[in-house]
């Protein structure tokens, strides 16, 4: 019975699904066809690669950020953001979809370090005057574009709600020109990522309901380009939920139109509307990370039902019995309706 006792002690350890869930790994048949292309390079966001290979150069990068936005606004303690994090680590672990081996002093840290580097990034990009000359990332316009490419991994992002509070902190009583950190966002991802103008992504995230806020960078990205229900055309559902290939659309009768400034995609009266799109290393990028981004919550809709209908044995068993039951009163019911 000690194996089973061993059993049960473990589930019940098991953590609840949170709704806050939104930074996963990226599934590993992905990651097999080539690790690189899932991996950051010169930077870790986050506490899923903090301390990988390759990484350590830009940490000591990171605390020169650190330091400038504390001198910036020498009436902000880093204590008293160290203990906003600490009341919040609950939410913030809750955030990535695999267990962090961090205790909580650790990556409260890891997120205050990381989060006000990426704040900074942002800021240093919209403001010139913020920028020193000699800086490793906005002196060198290739480590520039890495740092982003880094940015759109699906597991190297900040919760963004941690970048919220830090936008706050740092804008309330400045006298600089406040920027929203919407379009701090858009004017730093622009020149890396395809990305639709600042008026229609303003449009389409402050119109947006409540509950669909930003999680983070790559999904600030897809919800700019997602149509609004206004914009989607009124269609049938379709009998196949796979897409056929672009050869084939075209022996159908499709035609394919180059377009600016518009969703990825849109089908309307014959035309697939499509606009340019370079065949770049960050577009490909972002292809990538959205298709992972869209794989994961499938899995997180599986461990839902498995926790919420097989979370132990006899729970699994009385759903299973249930169904047999459920089925068997079906044939029950059709047989005295033939017998009648």
């Amino acid at each position: 019975m000690e194996g089973l006792q061993n059993l049960t002690t473990k589930w019940k350890k098991l953590s609840p699904l949170s709704s806050e869930c939104r930074i996963y790994r990226v599934p590993k048949r992905l990651r097999d066809v080539k690790e690189k292309a899932y991996t950051p390079q010169v930077v870790s966001l986050g506490p899923l690669h903090h301390g990988g290979e390759g990484l350590q150069a830009m940490e000591e990068h990171k605390l020169r950020y650190v330091k400038d936005f504390f001198e910036r606004i020498p009436e902000v303690r880093v204590e008293d953001c160290f203990t906003y994090l600490m009341d919040r680590e609950e939410k913030i672990r809750a955030c990535y979809a695999v267990a962090i081996e961090f205790n909580a002093h650790k990556l409260v840290e890891i997120i205050l370090v990381d989060a006000i580097f990426t704040f900074e990034l942002l800021l240093k990009s919209s403001f010139d005057s913020l920028q020193d000359k000699n800086d490793c990332i906005f002196g060198k316009p290739r480590m520039s574009r890495v740092v982003i490419y880094d940015m759109m991994l699906l597991e190297n992002q900040i919760p963004f709600f941690i970048l919220e509070y830090f936008h706050t902190v740092y804008f309330t009583n400045r006298p600089i020109p406040w920027l929203s950190l919407f379009e701090l966002t858009h004017k730093f991802l622009q020149n890396g990522v395809y990305i639709r103008s600042l008026g229609d992504t303003m449009k389409k995230l402050n119109h947006g309901p409540q509950e669909d806020r930003i999680h983070h960078f790559v999904d600030f990205v897809l919800k700019c380009h997602r149509p609004q229900p206004s914009e989607l055309p009124q269609i049938k559902k379709l009998k196949t939920s796979t897409i056929p290939r672009a050869t084939a659309l075209h022996q159908a009768g499709v035609k394919f139109v180059n377009v600016s400034n518009q969703n990825l995609f849109e089908f309307e009266n014959g035309y697939l509307k499509i606009p340019h799109f370079k065949n770049s290393r960050f577009n490909r990028k972002f292809l990538s990370e959205s298709h992972c981004l869209r794989a994961c919550p499938r899995h997180k809709w599986k461990a839902s039902l498995k926790q919420d209908y097989f979370s132990t044995p006899w729970v699994g068993l009385s759903v299973i019995v249930a169904a047999i039951l459920l089925v068997l009163t079906f044939i029950q019911t059709v047989c005295s309706i033939i017998a009648i």
